[in-house]
């Protein structure tokens, strides 16, 4: 997982240096992806890109730059 995390860093480092917008989908169905591209079950998806022309005057929404406070998203294991 971390290769496929190096290689999709530089999926999306080549996007933008061809000009075109990129998106790591990150909350996938995977076995419903393997479905419709008819993948083997030996195959595994790691990661899902959506790649294309970037749109004109566009703008972040409005949850873009709200962070969760570090408690809401990790807790601690004292062993």
């Amino acid at each position: 997982y971390i290769d496929a995390g190096i290689v999709g860093t530089h999926i999306m480092l080549m996007a933008e240096e061809l000009g075109l917008g990129c998106c790591w989908i990150a909350d996938l169905n995977a076995q419903k992806a393997k479905l419709l591209m008819k993948l083997s079950t030996d195959e595994e998806i790691v990661s899902i890109f959506e790649i294309g022309f970037k749109g004109e005057n566009l703008q972040a929404g409005p949850g873009h730059g709200k962070r969760k406070a570090m408690a809401a998203i990790y807790s601690e294991i004292i062993i």
